[in-house]
C-alpha cells in the first residue's frame, strides 16, 4: 500500500505523486462532498484520484476518528465481495490529517462521469443517446453500476450520493463504468452540521434513506444518460417530453426505478434482467432498421472535396496520388464518424 506523508495537517505528495493544477470537483464542508484532484505516481506514472474532506480542527473528536477506521474497514471488506473488482473503484490509500480526511483511488484513466462528459466531444457515444446503438453502451455501462450497486446492498450499505460524479470512466468503446462516491458522506456531512455523536449510525438526519432511494438515484442517472429532455410527468399527460427516441422497454424501466414503491421488486438481479431486455429490445431494431451504407467520393480535379483535403494536408500530400488523398480522407472520418441528411438531398431506395 502506497503511504502518504503527511504535515501540519496538509497532504505532502513530495516524492511520491504529482497532484494536476486543475481541481475535478471542489469540496464544500457544509454539505460534505470531498474534494477531487487527480495526480500521477512519480515512480509509475499510474494515475490516481486523491478525495479529501476538510473539517475544523474542533470537530474533529475522537469518535469521528473511530467512525472513520471503522469505515475503512468496511470498505476493504466490500473490496473484498464477489463482483466488486469489475465495479467499484480500488481504495489505494487512506489517512487522517489534523483538519482532513482523505482516500486516494486507484481510478486509472477513469475520470469522474460529469468530468468526462464536460470535455469530450458532442459526437462521442456517452453523449449520442440518440443513436440507439451508442444507447446499448450506456445501458451496459449502467449495468455494471447495478452490479457495484448490488455488491452495496448486500453489505448492507446504502450509497446515498449516486450522481455523475460518483461513476468514473475513460469513455471506452467497450463498458467500463466503476462506481465510487459512497464514502462517509453522510456521516462526515453530519459533522458539518454538528450532530455526531459518539455511536456510529445514530446522527439523526432528518432525511430518510435506503436501498429504494438508491434505485431511485439510479434510475434519475438512466434517465439523463439517455433521455436527458424527457420530462416524465409531462410525458403522461401527451405532451412533448423529449423522450421519443426512447423505446417503451427504456420508458418502463425508467418510470420504475423513479417509482421505486416499497412494494416493487428493485433488486440487481431484476435490474440487470431489465437492462438486458433493453439492450435485446435495441439490438433487434438495429438489426431491423440498420445496413450497410456506401459513401462515393469525387476526387476529380474540380472537386471541392478534393481541394479542402489538399489545403488541410498542406504540403503533405501529392496532388496527383489518389491512393494519398483515400488514405487522407479514411483517417479524417474513421473515428466516431456522424451520418447527416442535408435538408436540401433526398435519397432513393
Amino acid at each position: 500500500m502506497t503511504r502518504i506523508t503527511l504535515k501540519t495537517g496538509k497532504l505532502n505528495f513530495a516524492g511520491q505523486f504529482r497532484l494536476d493544477s486543475r481541481v475535478i470537483q471542489r469540496g464544500d464542508a457544509k454539505t460534505g462532498r470531498p474534494k477531487m484532484v487527480g495526480a500521477s505516481s512519480l515512480e509509475t506514472g499510474d494515475r490516481v484520484v486523491v478525495k479529501q474532506w476538510r473539517r475544523d480542527a474542533s470537530t474533529v473528536d475522537t469518535a469521528l476518528r473511530e467512525i472513520w477506521r471503522q469505515e475503512i474497514r468496511h470498505l476493504h471488506r466490500i473490496a473484498g465481495c464477489p463482483g466488486a473488482r469489475d465495479t467499484i473503484v480500488p481504495l489505494l490509500d487512506s489517512g487522517q490529517t489534523e483538519d482532513s480526511f482523505y482516500l486516494i483511488l486507484a481510478t486509472g484513466q477513469r475520470v469522474p462521469l460529469q468530468a468526462f462528459l464536460n470535455d469530450v466531444l458532442d459526437h462521442h457515444p456517452l453523449k449520442g443517446f440518440r443513436d440507439s446503438r451508442n444507447r446499448i453502451l450506456i445501458w451496459r455501462n449502467l449495468e455494471r453500476i447495478v452490479t457495484g450497486l448490488d455488491v452495496l446492498h448486500s453489505q448492507g450499505v446504502i450509497h446515498r450520493n449516486l450522481d455523475r460524479f460518483s461513476i468514473f470512466t475513460a469513455g471506452d468503446s467497450e463498458p467500463d463504468f466503476l462506481l465510487s462516491g459512497f464514502e462517509w458522506s453522510v456521516r462526515i456531512s453530519s459533522v458539518a452540521k454538528g450532530t455526531t455523536t459518539s455511536h456510529p449510525g445514530q446522527h439523526g438526519e432528518s432525511f430518510a434513506f435506503s436501498f429504494l432511494e438508491d434505485w431511485r438515484h439510479f434510475g434519475l442517472l438512466a434517465k439523463d444518460l439517455v433521455a436527458p429532455n424527457w420530462d416524465v410527468e409531462t410525458s403522461k399527460s401527451g405532451g412533448r417530453d423529449g423522450g421519443s427516441h426512447l423505446l417503451g422497454s427504456e420508458r418502463d424501466l425508467i418510470r420504475l426505478l423513479l417509482r421505486a414503491e416499497p412494494t416493487s421488486r428493485l433488486d440487481g438481479q431484476f435490474v440487470r434482467q431489465r437492462i438486458d431486455d433493453v439492450v435485446s429490445a435495441l439490438s433487434t431494431a438495429n438489426a431491423g432498421t440498420g445496413g450497410v451504407l456506401h459513401i462515393t467520393f469525387s476526387l476529380s480535379h474540380t472537386s471541392d472535396l478534393r481541394r479542402a483535403v489538399l489545403a488541410a494536408g498542406e504540403d503533405s500530400i501529392d496532388p496527383s496520388d489518389f491512393e494519398s488523398l483515400f488514405d487522407f480522407i479514411k483517417r479524417d472520418i474513421s473515428e466516431h464518424p456522424k451520418l447527416v441528411q442535408h435538408p436540401a438531398i433526398t435519397f432513393n431506395n
